[in-house]
């Protein structure tokens, strides 16, 4: 599976639930929601048993689990089940470590600074970041939140110090109005 289908099927899920909650008839709801939650914990409970498993399979096992979290499919649902290998600022620094080949060849350099008590927001610096107008510092952050969100898909917000801050207004067309038409219509 790719993860592209991964990440389709995510958002197809969050969609479904969001209809599941707007279901008028509240005890169809609650049945539904019920449905849902039980088969997600027969899941988990399966799945913790296959990291067990894995684990006792020592001295390969624990590299084993370690390769498989690697995939996204995989990761995604090591993490609904809290069973990833990697606490959170492993897999931040693994995605920084994959953008330093790419982000490394121009110059640039990420440092992680912090992630906020909640796992909400993860806080980097970018170093090195030439001024080659608007539309690069948009390619950067999302190159970085494509890259940490990908391993790291708990994390709200990616906060990057040293990124000019994109003024929307300035990326959009919006044709100038010649001084005269102000002054005819009596502006």
């Amino acid at each position: 599976m790719s993860a592209a289908t991964t990440r389709r099927e995510q958002q197809r899920i969050e969609q479904l639930l969001a209809q599941l909650d707007a279901l008028p008839d509240p005890q169809a709801r609650s049945c539904a929601q019920q449905l849902v939650q039980g088969v997600l914990d027969l899941h988990g409970i399966g799945l913790a048993r296959l990291v067990d498993l894995l684990i006792d399979l020592a001295p390969a096992g624990p590299a084993l689990l370690e390769t498989l979290a690697e995939d996204e499919a995989v990761a995604a649902l090591l993490l609904l089940h809290g069973l990833h290998p990697d606490p959170l600022p492993r897999r931040i620094e693994r995605a920084l470590d994959r953008l330093h080949a790419e982000m490394g060849v121009h110059g640039f350099t990420l440092e992680l600074l912090a992630i906020d008590a909640d796992a909400d927001t993860v806080r980097l610096r970018l170093r090195g970041m030439p001024s080659h107008g608007m539309l690069a510092a948009a390619e950067v952050q999302h190159a970085v939140e494509d890259a940490v969100f990908a391993l790291a898909p708990e994390v709200a917000t990616v906060a990057i110090d040293g990124l000019a801050q994109l003024n929307m207004h300035e990326l959009k067309f919006m044709p100038r109005r010649p001084a005269s038409a102000g002054a005819a219509s009596g502006r």
